[in-house]
């Protein structure tokens, strides 16, 4: 549980299920709650790593911003994927666990 806590964690598809199991229930409703919540969570990076895209861009407009801009470009592009990567897991590990036969 702490991984889904964290963030800025990378997410794998057995965390996202094993979250969805932990609710001990199979309602549909309950299931949309919970994905929702997971979602809410990694909105955080990406909204970091947006703020740090458009800074570093507005920062490396000089040669000296640069310096600064360019680390801000590459820290926010990473935040941005990782947010994404993590939004596509927990879509991934949903789809997989309402899918799964045995559940």
């Amino acid at each position: 549980m702490t991984r889904e806590g964290n963030p800025f964690a990378i997410l794998d598809k057995e965390s996202v299920i094993g979250t969805l199991r932990a609710t001990g229930s199979h309602d549909p409703d309950v299931l949309d709650a919970r994905k929702a919540e997971l979602i809410a969570r990694v909105k955080a990076p990406k909204f970091a790593g947006l703020l740090l895209l458009l800074l570093g861009g507005g920062a490396s407009r000089t040669l000296g911003g640069a310096l600064i801009g360019i680390p801000m470009l590459l820290a926010g592009g990473w935040l941005w994927y990782l947010g994404a990567r993590n939004a596509a897991t927990i879509e991934a590990g949903f789809t997989e666990y309402v899918n799964w036969p045995g559940r």
